[in-house]
């Protein structure tokens, strides 16, 4: 029994490895067909507030969500915080920061 849940527990970890591993590949790689991932866009920088960090981080993320646009799908998207999470009222926090994404571009 015990081996079985070994074998099991090293070939999750293997395939979680495979997974982390293709996200290393340069997107330029990751061809798919005639679809290919772009060049880096930058949203605008934006702020997101909550009670708690992480309700602000969350607001953020929504909001910078409504601005990245990609036709043909999303290669990748990375959060960056340019003001970590400060006081913005007696009861509210407020992260600013904006999103680095690469949209996929197909080709006919």
């Amino acid at each position: 029994m015990r081996s079985r849940r070994t074998k099991l527990i090293a070939i999750t970890l293997f395939v979680v490895a495979l997974a982390g591993a293709s996200a290393l590949i340069a997107p330029e790689a990751q061809a798919i067909g005639n679809c290919h991932c772009g060049p880096q866009k930058d949203t605008n920088v934006d702020w997101g507030r909550g009670y708690t960090c992480t309700q602000a981080t969350n607001n953020l993320k929504t909001r910078l969500d409504s601005q990245v646009f990609c036709a043909f799908g999303l290669c990748s998207k990375t959060l960056v915080i340019t003001s970590e999470c400060h006081a913005y009222s007696a009861t509210q926090v407020e992260v600013d920061g904006y999103y680095h994404y690469i949209c996929q571009v197909c080709l006919d």
